[in-house]
């Protein structure tokens, strides 16, 4: 905090008030140096209402509101925050501004704010990071995001849709938290180990706490530990911790209807998972590594996420259901709610003006594989 205080002094910028963290954290390094700042919970607006604020970099997507350029262009600094940015010169930021072109920026006053972004862009070209931003109005409400996961993952629940919904979640300054709604008998591994690590990346910038209301169980299970808390209602089902693998053999079937295949492959182990014969006791016991790799995972996943011992979970994880003993209160609920669904896929979409009900169990059919699966149940 000294070194970026004595950086601002150097370039004399004019200090203009400080957010409430910022005082706090530094509150010692103040106080010993007698230095008084007014602490204003929103900095940035307050330079707003004193300039009549041609530009914001922060407006364009570079610096997380650490100054405003005025309409004599004058780069008059914020607060101190994000101390992780480096700080251009007054030359330097007026060249940036000068060199993007783009339309006129709504201007900033007492009666027409502009509340900006509080993260900057992240892109790899400068120019694509000067690019304005959508802004938000100050009085917009703060939110807390419902994620439903309900259904089988992997069918009904998508993981690029779903991963999709959570990284929104994660970037809107709107949502200031999260309840994960669970309702899923597990499914495809790797889709719930998607959204198990974007439910991971959530939580560790938002409070996130996954319900239980039906079952939580198997890789919805694992979905549920990765928010900060899972909370149940006293009759729902969780747990299920293990890995099955299915492979249907319709050798006889074939026989009968007298079906032969021909397949030429190089690689013993290439025709492994193949339905029309049985597997071999080599294969056999490949197959039982990687279920038992899967397992492994699963466990240590478990454990890592509810700060438990991996023999502690390794105890209960025979693929068990559990209903759950209690539910812990909810707490107050805010006055609004943000219902957060994945964008169904055309196809579903068009299927659902035409055939109504039938168009989930039609696409459920549609990516049902004879090749095998591994999920978490």
């Amino acid at each position: 905090m000294r070194e970026r205080y004595e950086d601002f002094k150097q370039r004399n910028a004019e200090i203009l008030a400080l957010a409430p963290d910022t005082v706090e954290n530094a509150r010692s390094y103040f106080e010993r140096n007698e230095i008084a700042f007014p602490c204003l919970p929103d900095p940035e607006r307050s330079v707003f209402r004193q300039y009549d604020v041609k530009s914001s970099m922060v407006s364009l997507g570079q610096r997380p509101g650490q100054f405003v350029v005025d309409k004599d262009g004058i780069v008059r600094y914020a607060y101190l925050g994000w101390q992780q940015w480096e700080i251009p010169s007054v030359e330097e930021t007026l060249a940036q501004i000068d060199s993007v072109q783009t339309p006129p920026l709504p201007r900033a006053g007492p009666g027409n704010y502009c509340y900006q972004p509080p993260r900057p862009l992240q892109k790899e070209e400068p120019m694509d990071a000067m690019l304005p931003r959508n802004f938000e109005l100050p009085w917009t409400a703060p939110r807390v995001a419902v994620l439903e996961i309900a259904g089988q993952i992997g069918v009904q629940v998508r993981g690029p849709e779903m991963v999709r919904a959570i990284k929104g979640l994660t970037e809107d300054s709107r949502v200031r938290a999260v309840i994960v709604e669970v309702d899923s008998p597990g499914g495809s591994a790797p889709v719930s180990d998607a959204i198990h690590r974007a439910i991971g990346r959530l939580a560790k910038r938002k409070p996130t706490v996954a319900f239980v209301q039906s079952a939580g169980l198997s890789g919805g299970y694992l979905i549920a530990c990765a928010a900060q808390k899972i909370i149940a209602v006293p009759t729902a089902l969780v747990g299920s911790i293990g890995v099955i693998f299915v492979r249907p053999v319709v050798q006889e079937l074939m026989e009968k209807l007298g079906i032969r295949m021909v397949v030429t492959h190089e690689g013993k182990l290439k025709g492994m998972f193949q339905p029309w014969r049985e597997p071999t006791p080599e294969e056999q016991e490949k197959v039982r590594q990687l279920t038992d790799e899967y397992y492994n995972w699963f466990v240590d996943a478990v454990a890592k996420a509810r700060a438990m011992p991996a023999e502690t979970v390794r105890g209960y994880a025979t693929g068990e259901m559990f209903s759950a003993a209690k539910a812990k209160e909810m707490g107050k609920a805010p006055r609004r709610l943000q219902y957060v669904r994945p964008r169904r896929p055309l196809l579903e979409r068009l299927l659902a003006r035409s055939g109504g009900g039938l168009s989930e169990e039609f696409i459920a059919r549609l990516e049902e594989r004879l090749l095998p699966r591994i999920e978490f149940r």
